[in-house]
């Protein structure tokens, strides 16, 4: 007798029992370059913040050994704005710069060469570029320069900053269907429309979870949004990325599961099957765990840096003082080396909830055939054999490990 998959384990499967070697090797055409991509730009972003910190340290001694520089510093304003400034334009082009030549490296060479895909106007990518590298730098100084204020006239500063971040949340969950509908109206992306005739099919599956009050939404396709009118929707990257999901968000009276354009062209059992296993994750509430647990990670963050601060080593390094505003940097430094520490714990939580999810969807609506969640993952951009540190920061099992679980539970197969 077959033994239960486990909910908390990865059930081990090897993906050619239920992939072919052509669907293998056009997985392993697309997503082979973007990991090295992905791995090249983040050690480019942390090799930058090094030298980001390094400089603004510099900058930082600068300013305040040179009589000339204080003289001109007309209040303690102008004295905390300028090395925040500092600060959050080097904080800027240190993260972003990795992501601006990877994002640039995949709109003009790896999709048109992998998907023959006709790439956006450079004018129109340039200017998203800019705009949001100055975006950045903007959000950055304004919040290392009120950070410095609080920090240096108040010193139960991590209290008050975990007393904010929860506060934040809270405004957040309440105000989420206001924004949602503000959204809504100025996009009009994610609609109520679409669903027909399928959204009775869905309330009735809440039903079977004993949920009522659940919003089902539809998301309309990226293509559908491309700005350049000449552009083919056929032949636009995003078309042919755009996958048939559906994701739940929201908490208490603003849960709802939002479906893909794409989803609804699917047949019956695989949208049923899949916005089930939403549901799944609205009645196990595993939004608001995980709500709860990035709260509680980023509150943990905050008193790690005060007890760093409190240290003074990670900021004497660079030849600054803790928490200057000039600072940021190193602040940037701190939360790259927190998350890759926390994110595998977190991970392994998340690939566990979707396991939850799928024994969920399996006993309210059942599976008879594996070939109808097998499709979903036959896309370009889905990932078929992930290395194991792709694997070890994922939030969801891979397709392999999904599908054996499912299989182990019972589901059959009917392709070759």
């Amino acid at each position: 007798m077959q033994r239960r998959p486990s909910l908390w384990w990865p059930t081990p499967a090897r993906p050619q029992r239920f992939f072919s070697d052509a669907d293998l090797s056009a997985s392993l055409a697309y997503n082979h370059p973007l990991r090295r991509a992905g791995l090249l730009a983040a050690l480019s972003r942390l090799v930058l913040l090094v030298l980001a910190a390094r400089l603004a340290g510099l900058i930082d001694q600068a300013m305040a050994d040179d009589p000339a520089t204080s003289e001109t510093m007309l209040d303690s304003f102008s004295a905390s704005a300028i090395p925040a400034l500092t600060g959050g334009v080097l904080t800027a082009l240190a993260l972003r710069l990795p992501s601006n030549v990877a994002d640039a490296w995949f709109e003009y060479r790896h999709e048109p060469r992998v998907l023959g895909t006709v790439p956006s106007p450079v004018r129109w990518f340039l200017g998203v570029v800019t705009a949001t590298t100055l975006l950045f730098a903007a959000i950055s100084t304004v919040g290392s320069w009120a950070l410095f204020q609080l920090v240096g006239s108040r010193e139960q500063w991590p209290l008050i900053l975990s007393s904010a971040i929860v506060g934040s949340v809270i405004a957040v969950t309440a105000l989420e269907r206001s924004v949602r509908h503000w959204v809504k109206v100025r996009t009009g992306r994610i609609c109520e429309s679409g669903l027909d005739p399928a959204r009775a099919d869905f309330e009735h599956l809440a039903t079977l979870f004993g949920l009522d009050g659940i919003s089902f939404l539809c998301e309309r396709g990226r293509a559908s949004e491309t700005l350049d009118a000449a552009l083919p929707a056929e032949h636009s990257p995003v078309s042919m990325l755009d996958g048939a999901t559906a994701y739940t968000t929201g908490i208490g009276p603003n849960r709802r599961v939002v479906v893909s354009q794409k989803l609804m062209s699917e047949p019956p059992a695989t949208r049923n099957f899949v916005v089930a296993h939403e549901i799944a994750h609205v009645s196990a509430r595993h939004v608001l765990v995980q709500t709860l647990i990035g709260t509680t990670s980023a509150i943990a963050f905050v008193w790690i840096c005060a007890a760093l601060a409190a240290d003074g080593r990670p900021w004497a390094w660079f030849g600054m003082e803790p928490l200057s505003p000039c600072s940021l940097p190193i602040l940037a430094l701190i939360v790259t080396t927190y998350s890759a520490l926390v994110a595998p714990a977190t991970s392994w939580l998340a690939r566990s909830h979707e396991r939850q999810a799928d024994l969920g969807a399996f006993g309210a609506v059942g599976l008879q055939d594996l070939d109808v969640i097998r499709t979903l993952y036959l896309a370009p951009d889905i990932d078929l054999e992930p290395p194991w540190w792709v694997r070890l920061y994922s939030n969801h099992p891979t397709p392999a490990e999904r599908l054996e679980f499912l299989r182990r539970l019972g589901v059959g197969r009917s392709w070759a």
